[in-house]
């Protein structure tokens, strides 16, 4: 019997229809300490089904996502092929690290999501939901095999950089499940999908290389892809993972594939507004400057600048900076080479930021600002 927590809040009532004296939080003890002795995990028995089965025969991973998904190419294959060596790590060594968030790119209305859930046998292992608050997210992750973040470029807007590489990279949850009364650590037997439409949908630009982005080839209303094939191969293709799984591969990309998605991801961040004008208004100024904060850096970039007409002619008028002004100027900095010191100087106790190759003269800016 699967037990839920909706069941287990009522089972009581059951009880007592049965003659049984019970109270609710009795009950509910007595059930949950039954259920721990007789836990089990229908995917990973599921696993150990279809490997011990002699009748499936693997099929060739290293061409997965030309015969399933229609993408040629060596990269998207070994994606694919790592994805999958993923789930099966997840399953079969609970907790153990994977970064990565397969991400499949094109346009609505060619089953980009239904071919994630051909991938299991049984819908309740597949998730595409979104929950605002991220604990309900992250509980959502222990119920299944795969969840998929749906329309990507939301996720990676609303949420913080900081909240998203959570979600990501946690091997291991503290988490109060909704019938516990305390918090347990869950090690995530769980992987990430995603699926998107758009070009420009990365914005953290030290965690775009966890997404794997596979181009699919398919256009709307043209031509979809076959998630019918990939349901009746789907125990061939978890039995052909299994066994790199055996061999000790693990569920990464090889450095040089690691590296050649690191620069086709460049192709699909969203452009910093602040790189453009600090290279063409204030890049000098800043390298040869002995420290400067980074509320001087965005008046310098002029982006939170605007002309107001005046009797005595124009004026530069700076609107006051936000938080996601400082954040963005914060990665644009980066980006280009500039650190932050480690400790704050100066009367107001900033930490300033400089150039790496900066030799500290203190050569004058030639930008000035009225």
């Amino acid at each position: 019997m699967h037990v839920t927590s909706e069941w287990m809040e009522t089972a009581y009532v059951e009880f007592q229809e049965h003659g049984w004296k019970a109270k609710k939080n009795d009950a509910y003890d007595a059930i949950l300490q039954v259920a721990k002795k007789s836990r089990f995990h229908p995917i990973e028995q599921y696993f150990r089904r279809i490997e011990q089965d002699k009748s499936i025969k693997p099929v060739d991973l290293s061409t997965c996502a030309q015969d399933y998904f229609g993408v040629s190419g060596e990269l998207a294959n070994e994606m694919f092929c790592a994805f999958l060596r993923g789930a099966v790590w997840r399953v079969l060594n609970p907790g153990c690290q994977f970064d990565a968030v397969l991400t499949l790119k094109g346009p609505q209305g060619i089953r980009k999501t239904s071919a994630l859930r051909a991938l299991v046998p049984d819908p309740e292992w597949f998730s595409s939901s979104s929950h605002d608050q991220l604990k309900d997210q992250t509980i959502a992750l222990h119920r299944v095999l795969i969840t998929e973040l749906g329309e990507l470029e939301h996720h990676t807007g609303k949420r913080s950089a900081g909240a998203l590489k959570n979600l990501i990279t946690n091997p291991c949850d503290l988490q109060r499940v909704p019938y516990g009364r305390a918090y347990e650590f869950m090690p995530r037997r769980s992987v990430l999908a995603a699926s998107v439409n758009g070009d420009d949908f990365l914005r953290d630009t030290t965690g775009n290389r966890r997404f794997w982005v596979v181009d699919l080839p398919q256009q709307q209303h043209v031509d979809v892809i076959d998630t019918d094939h990939i349901a009746r191969n789907r125990d061939r293709i978890w039995k052909a993972a299994i066994a790199q799984y055996r061999d000790g591969l693990k569920p990464m990309l090889g450095e040089a594939h690691q590296g050649l998605s690191d620069k086709r991801n460049e192709g699909y961040s969203v452009e910093n507004p602040f790189t453009t004008a600090v290279e063409l208004r204030c890049l000098h100024a800043l390298k040869t400057s002995k420290g400067f904060s980074l509320l001087l850096a965005i008046e310098l970039s002029l982006v939170c600048a605007s002309i107001e007409k005046t009797d005595d002619g124009d004026r530069v008028v700076q609107r006051p900076a936000t938080s996601r002004d400082f954040q963005l100027m914060a990665e644009c900095l980066k980006g280009l080479g500039f650190e932050r010191e480690p400790n704050p100087t100066g009367k107001e106790r900033t930490r300033k930021w400089r150039f790496n190759g900066t030799d500290n003269t203190g050569v004058k800016s030639r930008v000035c600002v009225s």
